[in-house]
């Protein structure tokens, strides 16, 4: 399957809203979830991130699993590469009212990542850390805006505690202008999901009828910050609910079998 679009849009730029848009005009597309939830593409972008592997490795696997179009990161933080791969593919940036409002979005975001990989303790006792999904997985996030924004490795991943609202702007700044100098403009669409459909259906150059889908008039929206925090909650009360959990399912195990033991000498003794 051929690329037809890679999105180079950073992370919390509607990026989830775009790839339901795209799927539902027929697009198999990729997005950042479709790698974690797939430990061989894990492995390979972590491969990539780590510089033990080419991108292309990851162009391979896209391409035998019938992607043809992305958004997102980890494929975001590779455009140079993507777009000679697949030079007939177009590009789409997707951006946010102003950078304030993604800088705002993009804490959030972080710091539900960083939760993911705090280091196991018993203050905060992340069973996730454990897993050595979590650490390929570190390790794509921590490539995110290494080249479209010079930032340090791991910085805009999990450091943006430290970091101010400036920075983070500069760093939402740069990318963009990056990708609008590297992209020719014949190639690239600039887009906001506010827009809808109109200038999406224009740049793909679809017939009426197919765009927007019949019954989806709406464009869709998703994965909001609210939802975000949510998830964030979730996660906290599964990080410290899991250890008293599992100490009263052993209680209650070792309690059944004592009982049982006891009831198996009591019908020995009867005998």
């Amino acid at each position: 399957q051929q690329m037809k679009i890679i999105g180079a849009g950073l992370g919390r730029t509607g990026t989830a809203s775009f790839q339901i848009a795209l799927q539902r005009l027929g697009y198999k597309t990729y997005h950042m979830m479709a790698a974690l939830q797939n430990r061989a593409h894990l492995s390979v972008w972590a491969d990539i991130a780590e510089g033990r592997k080419p991108v292309s490795a990851a162009a391979d696997l896209l391409r035998k699993q019938g992607y043809n179009a992305t958004v997102g990161h980890p494929t975001a933080d590779y455009l140079e590469e993507l777009m000679k791969i697949y030079p007939e593919a177009k590009v789409i940036l997707t951006v946010r009212d102003s950078p304030a409002k993604w800088a705002t979005s993009w804490r959030t975001l972080a710091r539900l990542a960083r939760l993911t990989v705090e280091p196991f303790s018993w203050h905060y006792p992340n069973f996730l850390a454990l897993f050595p999904a979590m650490q390929s997985a570190h390790s794509v996030r921590c490539a995110v805006g290494i080249r479209g924004a010079n930032v340090e490795r791991c910085d805009l991943a999990f450091r943006t505690d430290a970091k101010s609202d400036e920075w983070l702007e500069e760093v939402y700044n740069e990318h963009n202008a990056r990708v609008l100098d590297t992209v020719p403009s014949d190639r690239l669409l600039t887009f906001n999901v506010k827009e809808g459909w109109e200038p999406l259906c224009d740049f793909l150059q679809l017939p009426n009828a197919d765009c927007p889908p019949i019954g989806n008039d709406d464009f869709p929206m998703a994965n909001n910050t609210a939802s975000l925090q949510r998830l964030g909650l979730i996660l906290h009360v599964l990080v410290y609910t899991w250890i008293p959990f599992v100490t009263f399912l052993a209680y209650r195990l070792q309690t059944f079998f004592r009982k049982r033991r006891g009831m198996e000498r009591t019908g020995l003794k009867a005998e």
